[in-house]
């Protein structure tokens, strides 16, 4: 009854935002707050503390890439809303005729503007690779109409219906120019890529902090902007991968990025190599204290400030190790949308809260995994500050650090 009445048709109607017709999700609810996220992990911790931790599967709907960046319209309904009525303008000429009425449905359209943002390369794709998406956006939203069962179905497909709405996929994407649809399309995505690629970050670098098992889905290690079976289960160049770590750990002087390194890849972060990066830095940390992710508490910290809603904080702690973790959220809402004020300014006045930073001060000095940064805990009454934090990230819409009871970075 939950895949075929819920996963496989209620999730190809309903679709206001469709990153939340995931399975498991509830499209009925948008996220949650963080004072739920730390409940969630505190309960995990407790009672089912090695259960598996997933992004990405073989079933999902869509890949944790092409989520993540979907997610951010929910931070930009004005510039979206303002975005589909032209792109629809523009489409209405390619809309066909049939018995029900023009096709394809608005619903349908809904779609199939969400999955191209969703999709869509945030670097000019090059004509084959174009044509690759035009076949893949093809072949899912023939898959959507019949799972959704209004206008066609797998029992019963309705030609016609179908027809209209491959041409008018091929009307809007098609090759060469002008197409001042593309066009669009293409700077709107190099607009909130930004913002979709720190949600995939700070994403990864919760599922691998946070208590229970991560999982990694083939080929996740970079971007993976896939669409619902078979699309997710195309073969993965493992050997692409091999080669892409290899050059990164050559770069790594003792396991550690350096700033050079960092600065490289988050200008060029659509090529994946910096989730690549920052998945395999964390699993060395996994790798290193396995007793303190396996068995360790989970202490949440409350955030107070101006930017106090942007951010999860978080301590594990095992014996006489910790890991602090701060993932920033909503990272659009946070800069206006504006590129240039994604810096370390943005969390000036943020903080742990008082009561909760004499917890992180038991440990004298901290140290970005990621980095090698030091950053002292500061005297007692001394505010935890979010901002020298962030200033030792490296750009990172995250930081994890890492600490011991004397004091002395691990």
């Amino acid at each position: 009854v939950m895949a075929k009445a819920v996963e496989d048709t209620a999730f190809y109607r309903y679709l206001r935002l469709t990153s939340l017709n995931e399975v498991g999700g509830d499209p009925a609810g948008f996220g949650i707050s963080v004072a739920a996220f730390h409940g969630a992990n505190q309960s995990r911790a407790r009672h089912r503390p090695h259960c598996l931790v997933a992004t990405s599967t073989h079933d999902s709907k869509r890949g944790e890439d092409l989520r993540a960046r979907i997610d951010v319209l929910s931070e930009a309904p004005e510039l979206w809303n303002e975005s589909l009525l032209r792109w629809a303008g523009w489409a209405e000429l390619y809309l066909g005729d049939t018995e029900s009425g023009p096709a394809p449905s608005r619903n349908d359209i809904w779609l199939l503007f969400q999955t191209l943002v969703g999709l869509w390369p945030a670097e000019v794709p090059h004509a084959q690779e174009r044509e690759s998406l035009r076949r893949r956006v093809q072949d899912y939203m023939r898959k959507a109409v019949r799972e959704a069962k209004r206008h066609t179905s797998w029992v019963c497909p309705d030609q016609a219906y179908e027809e209209a709405l491959s041409r008018y996929v091929d009307a809007v994407l098609r090759p060469g120019q002008p197409n001042p649809f593309v066009d669009e399309l293409q700077r709107f995505t190099a607009r909130i890529a930004p913002w979709g690629f720190r949600n995939s970050l700070a994403q990864v670098a919760l599922k691998l902090t946070v208590p229970g098992v991560p999982d990694l889905y083939q080929g996740c290690e970079q971007w993976n902007f896939s669409l619902v079976d078979p699309d997710n289960r195309r073969p993965v160049d493992f050997g692409h991968l091999a080669r892409s770590l290899a050059e990164i750990q050559a770069q790594c002087r003792d396991g550690l990025p350096p700033a050079t390194l960092w600065q490289q890849l988050l200008a060029r972060m659509a090529d994946g190599r910096i989730k690549q990066l920052v998945t395999w830095r964390l699993l060395q940390l996994r790798q290193r204290w396995p007793e303190l992710f396996r068995d360790g508490s989970y202490q949440p910290l409350p955030l107070e400030g101006p930017a106090a809603e942007h951010a999860a904080a978080f301590l594990r702690v095992h014996d006489s190790r910790a890991v602090l973790v701060v993932a920033a959220r909503l990272t659009y809402a946070l800069c206006g949308g504006n590129e240039s004020s994604w810096t370390p300014a943005v969390w000036s006045g943020t903080q742990v809260r008082t009561a909760e930073a004499a917890i992180v001060r038991r440990w004298g000095r901290w140290r970005h995994w990621l980095t090698g940064r030091d950053l002292p805990a500061g005297a007692d009454g001394e505010a935890f500050e979010l901002q020298p934090v962030f200033a030792g990230a490296a750009g990172l819409p995250f930081a994890v650090l890492v600490a011991d009871a004397s004091g002395a970075a691990a």
